[in-house]
């Protein structure tokens, strides 16, 4: 497998020391996941942790009297005005719902669990700067476990509160002034332990105060109107985070990169977890679904593609990839770092580096370019850092038609290459041309 050929000067590959910040970006609140992992020597924030349930998912309905309750979502006789999600309650043996009218409600945060299974004790941490507003704990409430409030206050004096709820071992007291990544405490052992986080703009609601309710009041189909803000829409929205570009961290097994910000786009090449990539821009899913977004991200000099950042557009999902570290301030013009080669052996040019851009040497060392020039990081989780293989060019596979009917451009064509046909069957670009893969049907 290829690597990335690096040289440096001498002074720079013996420092270890952490670059130091550069010119604060202005006018930003910045936000990030509440948990995260290890990856190496770094706590990456949302590293290791996928969403169990997300925002705006329609709950069950709610059981007034005890009687049995169904959701009725599509347009039938009992609904004709779409979305439709009413309620309705069966009585006996009757095979027909006596309509009530709304009933359900909708989630009101993201709920976020360790990948690994084992969330209880996971840590806890502040999503942004801010101070203490609230802390209850049991039996001053009826929920489980402790809640947490953090105020946040916005260049424009307006206020965020972030909610986090079914923890225990607080760590924080009210009126407590807390930075971004202070630990607020540990998910709490409950029958099913996650974290609840919420993002609003009131600080306490409900019965339980703090702990506010959870969900939309029965029959709001969007918890915006009730002050609630969708978590991760607010850490991509570029307000809330570090001025693109960025490095950031693959979070699952492999990663895929795509010709196109979207999941049926061309496949490029793959990258393996803990692979670092710089991100030139965060980029809208190309086909518009909701809850989807990616990085831009370069592989080497000569590739260039989409990974997914975040896919979570039914009721759970995954946090595919995060940025190694979250640092404060990232000034993309002021750094600048010479000398590096890439897997191609061509070099990097100057004008592509930025200030936390990383790279893996032909040492199979990590190394970044810091304001003094690049600095060896080493191993990540004692692991070397692999390059993905570069594509393959020398196959050229002609007639090839996907199964949407639209012709595949032999010129974007590589050694590799897997699509789905026209007959919904695999077929993957070989010297000779489309080899037969089968395993359909394929299409999406």
């Amino acid at each position: 497998m290829k690597r990335f050929l690096f040289w440096a000067l001498t002074m720079a590959l013996f420092c270890t020391l952490l670059p130091t910040a550069a010119n604060a970006q202005t006018n930003e609140l910045i936000f990030d996941w509440p948990v995260g992992q290890t990856n190496g020597n770094d706590v990456v924030p949302g590293y290791g942790f996928e969403v169990l349930q997300s925002y705006g998912n329609h709950y069950d309905c709610i059981d007034y009297d005890n009687g049995e309750w169904v959701i009725i979502r599509e347009v039938n006789q009992f609904c004709s005005n779409p979305p439709c999600y009413y309620c309705g309650r069966f009585h006996g043996d009757k095979g027909t719902p006596e309509v009530t009218g709304y009933g359900y409600r909708v989630h009101a945060g993201l709920d976020l669990v360790a990948e690994d299974g084992g969330s209880v004790g996971e840590s806890v941490y502040a999503a942004a700067d801010g101070v203490v507003d609230c802390v209850e704990t049991p039996p001053n409430l009826d929920y489980p476990a402790g809640v947490v409030v953090v105020k946040h206050t916005l260049p424009d004096a307006s206020n965020l509160y972030t909610m986090y709820g079914h923890i225990d071992n607080i760590a924080v007291s009210e009126t407590d002034d807390v930075d971004r990544g202070d630990l607020i405490g540990t998910i709490a052992d409950q029958s099913l332990p996650h974290l609840h986080y919420e993002i609003r703009t009131f600080d306490e609601n409900g019965i339980d105060l703090c702990a506010g309710d959870g969900y939309s009041q029965p029959g709001e189909d969007n918890p915006n109107t009730e002050g609630y803000r969708d978590p991760a829409a607010t850490y991509f929205d570029e307000d809330h985070r570090p001025e693109l570009p960025i490095t950031v961290t693959i979070n699952t097994d492999t990663a895929n990169l795509r010709a196109e910000p979207k999941i049926a786009g061309d496949l490029l090449t793959t990258a393996s977890e803990d692979m670092r990539l710089p991100a030139l821009e965060l980029a809208a899913d190309a086909d518009g679904v909701s809850g989807r977004y990616w990085y831009k991200v370069r592989v080497d000099q000569a590739n260039e593609g989409y990974v997914a950042a975040y896919d979570v557009p039914g009721w759970s999902g995954d946090i595919l990839a995060v940025e190694r570290t979250r640092p404060d301030t990232i000034d993309p013009d002021n750094c600048t770092c010479s000398w590096g080669v890439d897997s191609n052996s061509s070099p990097i040019p100057d004008a592509n580096t930025f200030c936390h851009f990383e790279v893996c040497g032909n040492d199979d060392q990590f190394y970044r370019c810091n304001s003094w020039g690049w600095s060896a990081l080493g191993k990540v989780d004692n692991t070397d850092c692999e390059m993905p293989e570069p594509l393959d060019m020398n196959c050229t596979c002609y007639n090839g038609v996907r199964y949407d009917g639209s012709p595949i451009d032999p010129g974007s064509t590589y050694c590799g290459m897997q699509v789905c046909g026209a007959d919904d069957q695999y077929y993957t670009c070989e010297t000779g041309g489309w080899a037969y893969q089968g395993g359909g049907p394929c299409a999406p």
